[in-house]
């Protein structure tokens, strides 16, 4: 397998962890504010923000490399990515909650893949590098030094 595959791979399962973490968070805000009756649509858009602060900390920290641009640039390319995010993700729960009137925790579990995939592409092609993992990551990943 070549270095960059080897990247590749290893940053997308990190990345899926990472991804883990954040729906925890995510699902975890979600519900606590559905609970105590905030709006369906006010509620997933606050819990995908809560969750996508913890994704931007937990990725620089061991999925990606962040410094490709300036740190003003990162951020609003970081934005972008995650407001496409935000917009599949609240599509897709208020389509399935409304159209198909699913359970809105179901209808967010069944929106993960869809938004995981986009967020590590946006993030790995628009924001970090692509090429790059965290030195100790690196290190423990592919053997390097």
């Amino acid at each position: 397998m070549r270095r960059s595959s080897k990247i590749m791979y290893a940053q997308f399962l990190i990345y899926a962890f990472v991804g883990g973490m954040s729906f925890l968070i995510e699902l975890t805000s979600f519900q606590m504010m559905l609970f105590i009756r905030i709006p369906l649509i006010l509620a997933s858009v606050a819990s995908f923000i809560f969750a996508n602060v913890a994704n931007y900390f937990l990725s620089l920290k061991i999925a990606f490399v962040g410094g490709r641009f300036s740190l003003g640039v990162e951020l609003l390319r970081l934005s972008l990515v995650v407001l496409i995010g935000l917009a599949l993700n609240t599509l897709i729960v208020v389509g399935l909650v409304d159209g198909l009137d699913m359970i809105p925790a179901v209808a967010k579990i069944l929106t993960l893949p869809v938004v995981l995939v986009w967020n590590f592409i946006g993030r790995s092609l628009l924001v970090f590098y692509p090429d790059k993992l965290p030195a100790a990551i690196a290190s423990t990943f592919l053997n390097e030094d």
